[in-house]
This record gives structure tokens, sequence and C-alpha cells, in this order.
């Protein structure tokens, strides 16, 4: 049986049912995806080259993801350190996923929402930022950092008090008419355990991803809205180091040209070898010249996260009445 959803505006057809992807009316597939299990794939006897090795490892120095091109780039072949393993052709069209039988489907799952997903958007050329994305009203804001920033737990605070989540871990943007739309991803936000703890007052109010591992899931739809259609991105929140020194957090106005230098910091398809560079700086340059942002500092402790959001709902309302593309100001 096939089913069809709607996953970053791409109309995805799946052999087997994906509880967490939005659903859609059948139609015609931008992407066909396969998702197969254990069975031997029929990708062995094709001629490989290394394409990329991920510099983050685990204890044993075996790199998180691997990634090859077979038959002098006509596949891609993407294969993480716990055995999940996906293969896409040159055009990002068709996907077939291939996992050990110690994976569990939801354990698969945690791959293809996620990493998998970006590595289809990568070699589709799609512009990708590293974060979170959240709807006030009809436009978007974009939330920004590194790892353990608080993207997803601001996002989940957003949730919970009921202001509808785009996506989380990728933004996904194709730009339209002058404008950068963000496009919705999938209905779950994946926190920690304290996360969960500050958010809900018990690190076991939501139940495990899956089994063996300590990440916690928010159902959007259960625990707060989804924004089921794009909409612009009017303002981006880069989140810096936490910091004890202030009980709410800092917003301060980023310049154009600042704001570039962390957009590059940013980007999701940074990671791979990329011959779209120029195209992407390109992108991002005028994503930078036209969308207003602040850098955050937010507090150290999650539970400061609620007058986090509260201050950024603030500053986006006022630059919504200003109406101004970027304000030189500090709040």
């Amino acid at each position: 049986m096939t089913h069809f959803y709607s996953v970053f505006g791409l109309q995805v057809c799946v052999n087997r049912p994906v509880p967490i992807f939005l659903p859609a009316s059948p139609g015609q597939a931008d992407v066909s995806l396969h998702l197969e299990g254990a069975s031997p794939h029929p990708f062995g006897n094709l001629p490989r080259e290394a394409w990329y090795r991920c510099p983050d490892t685990d204890e044993n120095g075996e790199p998180l993801l691997c990634a090859w091109k077979l038959a002098g780039g006509d596949y891609f072949h993407f294969r993480f350190l716990e055995g999940a393993e996906f293969f896409c052709d040159r055009t990002g069209e068709t996907v077939w996923s291939y996992w050990p039988d110690h994976l569990s489907f939801d354990n698969l799952l945690t791959f293809l929402a996620g990493p998998a997903f970006g590595c289809l958007l990568f070699v589709r050329g799609t512009t990708m930022l590293h974060g979170s994305a959240i709807a006030l009203g009809d436009k978007a804001i974009a939330l920004l950092g590194p790892p353990g920033a608080g993207k997803s737990t601001t996002a989940a605070a957003f949730a919970l008090a009921n202001f509808p989540v785009l996506t989380d871990d990728i933004v996904a943007l194709a730009e339209r008419d002058g404008e950068f739309l963000v496009q919705p991803a999938y209905r779950r936000l994946c926190l920690w355990p304290d996360s969960v703890a500050a958010l809900c007052g018990s690190a076991d109010a939501l139940p495990l991803i899956t089994a063996g591992w300590e990440k916690r899931g928010l159902v959007l739809g259960n625990h707060g809205p989804f924004q089921q259609h794009a909409i612009p991105l009017a303002a981006i929140y880069v989140l810096s180091a936490r910091t004890s020194s202030v009980p709410s957090g800092t917003l301060i106005s980023l310049a154009p040209r600042e704001l570039l230098i962390k957009l590059l910091g940013n980007t999701y398809a940074s990671r791979f070898p990329n011959d779209r560079q120029a195209h992407q700086l390109d992108v991002l340059a005028r994503m930078a010249s036209c969308v207003p942002a602040r850098d955050v500092t937010p507090h150290s402790s999650c539970s400061h996260i609620s007058a986090l959001r509260d201050a950024i709902i603030e500053d986006f309302d006022r630059l919504e009445r200003a109406g101004e593309r970027c304000l030189c100001m500090t709040s």
C-alpha cells in the first residue's frame, strides 16, 4: 500500500506508514521513498568512491556518518554508524532505506526524520539552515545556533504556548518573489529529559522516542499545533552560548554582514562537499540583507526558557510594528 505525505514542501509517497509525517492527498510524487528493512540491498556491486566522512566520531573513533558516490555519481549512499543506510539517485527523486535487525522501525525514524532527509535535501539543492522554526501569526521566525544552545527546547516552549511549529533541526527554505518560505517538516520535537522536566514538570512527562535513547518526543498536534503550510521567514534569532549572568537572555541586533557570518556557520549543507557554494553564498547574502536578526544569549537553566520565549515574542511584535527590515537596537 502506498502512503502520501507532505514533507519539507515535497509530495512523498512511501511504501509503509510514517506517523510523524503530515498526510497528503494522493498525487504526483516528488520523492518515492522505499523503506525496505533488512533485505539485502542491490547496490553492493556498483563502483563507489568515498565522498564524505563525518568528523564527529564515537568513543572508538568511528565516524557517525559516511557517504559514497556510486556508479560515477548516479547514486549516493549514506551510512550511519548504527547501521541505517539510505540510497538516493542523483536527482533526489527516489530513496531506498535498509537497516539491520537490531534497529527498530522507531529507531530508523530518528535517522529518517532528521539527518537522512537533510542528506536528501542537499542532493536536491535545497537551501537549509540548522535550526528550528515557529509560526507567529502568518510569519515564521527561525531559531539558529550550535548544538546544545536550546533550539528545540525553545521551539517546544512556543508549542506549549500554542504557537505552531514548522520544523526542528532542519529549516528548509524556498525563495519566491523576494521572500524566503519556510517549509513544514515533521510533527514531532525531540527533547532531552532536562528540557522535558523544565517544560512539563517531570522528565518522564513525554514518551521516549525509541528504546535505548534518552530523548523524548513532543508530538505536535497533541502538545501544541503544527504549521502545515509554508509561510515567509520574517526574523532570525541566533542562540549563542548559554550563561547564568542574565535572567532571561539578551537580544542584540545583527547587521547584515554579521548575520551572513552567522548563517554560514549554521548552514546544514556546509558539512558536505559542495560544488554549489557560490550559489549558496548568494542566497544567504540576499537573506541577510532582507531579514532582520538578533543575537540571543539564553540563560543556562532551562527553567528560564519561557521568559526567553516571551522576550522573542515581544521583540518580534516590535519589529512587525516598526515595519523595518534591520533595526539597530538593543532590547
